[in-house]
Order: C-alpha cells, then sequence, then structure tokens
C-alpha cells in the first residue's frame, strides 16, 4: 500500500511541473509573438505615413 501511495505522489509532482513548464512557455510565446507584431506594426506604420505623406503633398505640377 505505501509504494503505491508514493508512486502517486510522484506521478502528481511530475504531472504538476509539466504544467507550470507548459505554462511558462506559454507565456514566453505569447510574449514574444506580441513583441513582435507591436515592432512590425510601428515599422509597418512608420511606411505608410511616409508614402501618404508623399502622395498627399503639394506640388509644383500643374493639371492640364
Amino acid at each position: 500500500m505505501g509504494k503505491k501511495v508514493k508512486l502517486k505522489k510522484i506521478l502528481n509532482d511530475q504531472g504538476g511541473q509539466v504544467f507550470i513548464e507548459f505554462m511558462f512557455l506559454l507565456i514566453a510565446i505569447i510574449s514574444l509573438s506580441f513583441i513582435l507584431v507591436k515592432s512590425s506594426n510601428n515599422f509597418l506604420a512608420a511606411r505608410w505615413e511616409a508614402i501618404v505623406g508623399l502622395v498627399v503633398a503639394p506640388n509644383t505640377v500643374q493639371v492640364r
């Protein structure tokens, strides 16, 4: 009986550790994803602003 209880406790401890490790990895992956999306969005937004600025800028060419 004592061996069964000991084995059950070990299995429960390892299962808990696996869950905690999974949660840490999930948090790390989600954090990296947000950082990458945020940095790429800032770059794309700056490029779009530059392009729109060129398109709407006044020019000296007269339209006939």
